[in-house]
């Protein structure tokens, strides 16, 4: 007899601050200060292209990073986030890298630390 297990739900009921989310418009709802863990999951596969999405109110990779550094620099003992755009590799083989070139994206996430140092 094979069990599955929902993560989500475990998740959820773990705590009644962790906090899961699946549009931008939850995302931007967070309530930053009674949020403990936040869990987004945007999409059954990989997140689309920003170019290929179909719903407007699907987050952009700039979008999910700067809710990460807001929750993550409450931590008076500092942080490490890394980010990584999960299709560049797909983008590569397909030769579309030009779509996903986003001019501007470390100057925004330096935006979103700069309040913090």
């Amino acid at each position: 007899m094979l069990i599955c297990r929902d993560f989500t739900l475990e998740f959820q009921a773990a705590s009644k601050n962790n906090v899961l989310v699946k549009t931008l418009t939850e995302l931007n709802a967070v309530d930053l200060e009674t949020t403990e863990r936040l869990l987004g999951l945007f999409n059954d596969d990989h997140v689309p292209y920003d170019y290929q999405k179909e719903s407007s109110d699907a987050p952009s990779l700039a979008n999910m990073t700067k809710k990460a550094i807001q929750l993550l620099s409450r931590s008076d003992k500092g942080f490490f986030l890394m980010v990584e755009g999960g299709k560049i590799d797909h983008a590569h083989h397909e030769t579309r890298v030009i779509y996903i070139k986003m001019p501007g994206r470390d100057q925004r996430s330096e935006e979103h630390t700069s309040e913090l140092q």
